[in-house]
Formats: C-alpha cells, sequence, structure tokens
C-alpha cells in the first residue's frame, strides 16, 4: 500500500503549519510517498508517481486519494475500514503500483476488511431515495426531487403559496406583491440595492 509518512527536520527555516494530526503543534514536516509490496518490503516507485498533491480529509489528516467517490467503483470493490478518533474512514488497497494509475488504480481485495455487496449498493440507494422529497401539489409541473425538505419548503412557499418578503429598508418598492420571492434572496437585494449588509436574516415577513 501507498503511505504518506512524514518526518521533523530541524532545518532553520520560517515556521508553517503542520500538515498532520490535527494536534499537532506548528514545525516543519517534510512528506514523502512511499510503497510495499505484498510482502510488506518497500519498493521503488515509478518514475513520476512521487510528486502527487495532497488532499486534506474531513478527520484532519492529508492523503492523496482526495475526496471519496464510491460511485466510480464496482459492486466488487474492497475498502479497508481506518479508525481515527472513533470516527471510521475508508482507505484504497493498492498493491500493484507498476500497473497504478491516479484515474485508474488497481484495487486489489483484503481478507480484513468489508466488501461491498449488490445488498449493501441496495441498502444505500434505498436510504438515499427515502431522502428525496417530491412535490406533491395538484397541478405541480416540477418533475425532480427535492434533496432536502428544505429545499421542498422553499418551492412548496414560492411557487404555489406566493409568499413574498418585504424588504425591511424605508421607501424601497420591494413590498406585498413585488416582495423578493425567496426570504433567503433578502441579503442579496437589500446588499446588491441600498449597500447595506445584514447582521442577520429577518424571520418573517
Amino acid at each position: 500500500m501507498d503511505h504518506v509518512k512524514h518526518r521533523k527536520t530541524v532545518d532553520a527555516a520560517p515556521v508553517e503549519p503542520a500538515i498532520g494530526e490535527p494536534s499537532t503543534p506548528l514545525a516543519l514536516y517534510e512528506f514523502s510517498l512511499i510503497s510495499f509490496d505484498q510482502s510488506g518490503c518497500r519498493q521503488p516507485l515509478p518514475p513520476g508517481l512521487g510528486n502527487l498533491p495532497l488532499y486534506l480529509d474531513h478527520d484532519g489528516y492529508f492523503s492523496v486519494n482526495g475526496s471519496l467517490d464510491l460511485t466510480v467503483f464496482s459492486l466488487h470493490t474492497t475498502l479497508a475500514r481506518v479508525s481515527y478518533y472513533n470516527e471510521s474512514t475508508f482507505c484504497f488497497l493498492v498493491t500493484d503500483i507498476s500497473s497504478f494509475s491516479v484515474e485508474n488504480p488497481h484495487v486489489t481485495p483484503n481478507p480484513n476488511s468489508d466488501h461491498l455487496d449488490t445488498n449493501t449498493i441496495s441498502r444505500t440507494q434505498a436510504r438515499f431515495e427515502r431522502r428525496s422529497y417530491h412535490c406533491s401539489e395538484p397541478g405541480g409541473t416540477w418533475g425532480s426531487a427535492f434533496p432536502t425538505k428544505q429545499a421542498l419548503d422553499r418551492h412548496h412557499e414560492v411557487k404555489h403559496l406566493n409568499l413574498r418578503v418585504d424588504c425591511p429598508i424605508p421607501g424601497c418598492e420591494q413590498v406585498g406583491d413585488k416582495g423578493i420571492k425567496r426570504k433567503d434572496n433578502l441579503p442579496a437585494h437589500i446588499w446588491n440595492k441600498h449597500k447595506i449588509r445584514l447582521s442577520r436574516q429577518p424571520h418573517g415577513n
């Protein structure tokens, strides 16, 4: 598997933020990409593979993988679960370093890892489908689902109830039937029209 390791250097230079564990104090670190074969022996990297960019993961660690997109893998892709501070993350098992490419890494099975099967995929899709919200208003022409309840409520208020938000600036014509269609557009209107920034959004009309 390819690993990103760090070691502290002692060269005198301007202090930069450490890239490593979230609680690491400010210090200089040098990063290198290393590779191991299936027996655990270190092996040289192919030319051009050493200078990969590092991406910040949600847990504060850096990786060369970037964000995890499960849609690009087949149903039989194996992912090894790694736990940092009681959070489960996934790490790709790349052992065939000679055929490795950033666009299509060769992912190999690990007997100790979780296996994504058809049932797992279908349960994940079912949970996603349950989280989508559809407009059920009579005569509604909106064909696609809304990803959140808030988005559905906003659609309902604007398209079906025709609720408007009055501009609170005295003398502004955007009130009543000419009011702002969506309350989340009110700060932009006040800034664009009146050059005033709202400290917080108003909660009503």
